[in-house]
């Protein structure tokens, strides 16, 4: 008897206990939205150990059994309001803001930030868990752990949150993304609401100006965010931070790529892809800065120092049509750089072996730059520099020359500096001066405007094959020509670039003679059509006098590249002038040898949109997304919108309601009908009362309640294309236009 009692004791002690552990909620949960993004606020249970659950839903979240049917969107850990990154490096707490420069949340507040996938008004509740129990009560008040009332939230493109402002004009930003795409951004965690932090410098200027985007090296972080240089002192410099808490890697970097998307889930790696997350949140940045920042689309400078390097390397190369240039100071190419061949350790994040990447690579070292020169010689890469040192043991020497060679091989644009020292040689070696000017002279490129990749200089230096013996201890290509951006002239029959030998008597990248010769292949026209299998005639022409010291004929290879060989080029300069050859380009004999339409007449080279497809060859002349042959008004983007699709939507039956009815917009800003009527009532032709009349946006809220047991069905329709004309409502399955008979319907 005595040690059943005991038992029985020691069994509700034990019940005591676990009920101790999961009987807590945490309380005050608070939500605001900005941006395409709600941001939840909750005080969290008092203790350590809890994690916390967040639940969405489109209706009210009162009792236990609503979260059956509710969205979880994840599980996050307790003290989710610190900044762990910032906390670390000066280990000092930093809390997050979750407005611009608003109050700090305390060590009790937690936080999660939802960003949002499409329109509606919803719900949100939060329990707390521990030891894997979760304690499911829901206290709906407006102290408790869901919210009374709904959040209305809109999809939009999610912006940074300002933390604090910084000596020397610097400031820091948050930004919280998400596990899943969305309308407006990408995946860019395998997690739902990480924060990522980033730094700019020099916010103020109001005019259209160039940005630089610095990805910084292994074991620093965004604070090592660079001053603007002088020669472009309204550039904005931008730096997004590298950094993950919990991965299991000493410096918790994702080395500016990503990482495998069954990281931190218990899950095995080679069962799950390689995600290029990192890449995704730098473009995210040159998005944000594009829209926000004053910043000029076309001149992004993508950069960054050693592991920094490799990201530029990385993203610049998969991406290369967002980049004015690449500025890389001793980056990683590929996997002969590697000074240890038997370090596994980023396996951690990135598995072992051949494992597929959503940019469908196949590398057992995961280090892409190489990779991806040699495997698309069909694609226009941005300008590349870089300086390395030949004794650097943190990234070999190896894998430099055969970069070099793939990027002249492919007569691709890369003007490379190295000397003898070792990894900080692009700040402390022969070239760290000049390097500099290097800079300033890529931050002043335009993707917009044409450039001469050149390949080949005669005085180019000798990088060897690798070895470190091997090859000239100082040296450059392409560091001792240029070409004059003021004189680059693209037009529809003409192509000019004005190159240079260096004179500069007493520099380092001073020309060692008066001439050389150079092969010039034209990027990034904009105007003039290089086209494969044709063929063009070129002029050197003496800078002054313009007297023609050189001419001929090139053909265009299959991928549509043209290099003229051997071009002679002078300190005094040469201007390179390129035009189709007569009679040979003039496929459709309008009399125009570079032509917009090539394969139909049209000598007047009408454009009407300016995408350089005359109006005579082009579908679209008003790049309306409307084919001409379908458009009321061809040459105007504002008349002969396209009609949305059929939509219908059920919603809550019975109730009160706050509906969202959401359809795709039109780029031209319609107007659209909208139709409401009982699902009971729904036939075979749509009819019911007219529920909004010229609805701006793309969006309407119904407040009102079906009868119980009823719902709602809507129907929209684009109220004007433009012309005159209103739309229909949609089509049935048989194809006829279904018709609403309805009289009050829209009129």
């Amino acid at each position: 008897m005595k040690t059943r009692i005991r038992r029985a004791l020691e069994l509700l002690a034990v019940l005591l206990a676990a009920g101790t552990a999961w009987a807590a909620s945490p309380t005050d949960l608070k939500a605001s939205y900005k941006s395409g993004q709600t941001f939840l606020t909750y005080k969290e249970v008092s203790g350590n150990g809890y994690n916390y659950r967040i639940y969405r839903k489109s209706t009210r979240i009162q009792t236990s059994s609503d979260l059956n049917t509710a969205e979880l969107l994840g599980e996050v850990d307790d003290q989710t309001s610190v900044d762990k990154r910032e906390s670390e490096l000066d280990g000092t707490t930093h809390y997050y803001r979750t407005t611009d420069l608003g109050t700090p949340l305390t060590a009790s507040d937690g936080l999660f930030v939802v960003t949002v996938d499409s329109a509606a008004s919803r719900y949100y509740a939060v329990t707390a868990v521990l030891g894997g129990v979760e304690d499911r009560s829901i206290n709906s008040s407006s102290s408790g752990n869901s919210l009374p009332s709904s959040v209305s939230e809109q999809v939009d493109f999610p912006r940074p949150v300002l933390q604090a402002l910084e000596p020397l004009d610097a400031k820091l930003y948050t930004f919280w993304s998400w596990h899943a795409p969305t309308p407006m951004v990408p995946a860019m965690m395998n997690r739902p609401g990480f924060a990522h932090n980033i730094r700019t410098r020099n916010e103020g200027a109001t005019a259209a100006r160039e940005a630089r985007i610095y990805l910084h090296g292994r074991g620093s972080s965004s604070r090592a965010i660079p001053f603007n240089r002088p020669a472009h002192p309204n550039a904005l410099t931008v730096a997004p931070d590298d950094y993950i808490p919990d991965i299991p890697l000493t410096d918790k970097h994702m080395y500016w790529w990503g990482y495998n998307q069954g990281v931190g889930t218990g899950t095995d790696l080679e069962a799950s892809p390689n995600v290029d997350y990192k890449a995704r949140q730098v473009i995210y940045v040159r998005d944000w800065i594009t829209r926000d920042k004053n910043v000029d689309p076309d001149r992004v400078l993508l950069s960054g120092i050693s592991m920094g390097g490799l990201g530029t390397a990385m993203t610049g190369l998969w991406h290369p049509e967002l980049w004015s240039g690449m500025y890389m100071d001793v980056p990683l190419f590929g996997p002969e750089g590697v000074a240890d061949p038997n370090d596994h350790s980023l396996e951690a994040i990135w598995g072992h072996g051949d494992l597929p990447t959503n940019e469908q690579v196949s590398s057992s070292h995961r280090i892409f730059a190489q990779e991806k020169i040699d495997d698309h010689p069909d694609l226009d890469m941005p300008p590349m520099t870089g300086v390395f040192g030949r004794s650097d043991t943190t990234i070999l020497w190896g894998d430099r020359p055969p970069f070099f060679a793939s990027v002249k091989q492919l007569r691709y644009s890369g003007e490379w500096y190295w000397d003898d020292g070792g990894h900080l040689t692009g700040t402390l070696g022969y070239w760290n001066l000049h390097w500099l000017e290097v800079l300033d002279q890529f931050m002043a490129l335009n993707r917009s405007q044409p450039y001469p990749a050149m390949t080949n200089l005669g005085l180019d230096n000798n990088p060897g094959n690798g070895d470190p013996s091997n090859g000239d201890t100082i040296g450059a290509i392409n560091g001792y020509a240029y070409w004059d951006k003021a004189q680059t002239l693209d037009t529809v029959d003409k192509l000019q670039f004005v190159i240079r030998l260096k004179d500069r008597p007493g520099q380092k990248d001073n020309a060692s003679a008066p001439a050389s010769t150079v092969d010039v292949t034209p990027r990034r026209m904009r105007k003039f059509i290089i086209e494969a299998n044709r063929t063009f005639t070129w002029e050197n022409q003496d800078e002054a006098s313009g007297a023609v010291r050189q001419s001929g004929t090139a053909v265009s290879d299959s991928y549509g590249r043209l290099t003229i060989i051997s071009l002679e080029i002078r300190k005094v300069g040469n201007r390179l002038v390129i035009k189709s050859a007569s009679g040979t380009g003039d496929r459709d004999g309008d009399g125009v040898v570079n032509d917009n339409c090539p394969d139909t007449p049209n000598p007047a080279q009408t454009d009407t949109d300016g995408d350089f497809h005359g109006d005579a060859c082009d579908p679209d002349d008003d790049n309306d997304l409307i084919p001409d042959g379908e458009d009321c008004g061809p040459l105007d983007a504002k008349k002969g919108v396209r009609e949305i699709p059929y939509a219908v939507v059920a919603f809550p039956r019975a109730g009160p309601s706050r509906t969202y009815f959401t359809w795709t917009p039109l780029p031209q800003g319609a107007t659209y009908d909208v139709s409401r009527t009982l699902i009971s009532a729904l036939a075979a032709s749509m009819y019911g009362p007219c529920l909004s009349n010229d609805q701006a946006g793309s969006s309407v809220l119904d407040t009102s309640s079906p009868p119980p047991g009823d719902g709602y069905a809507y129907l929209a329709r684009v109220n004007d294309d433009g012309c005159g004309t209103i739309g229909t409502w949609g089509k049935l399955r048989s194809g006829a236009d279904r018709v609403n008979l309805d009289p009050a319907a829209c009129p």
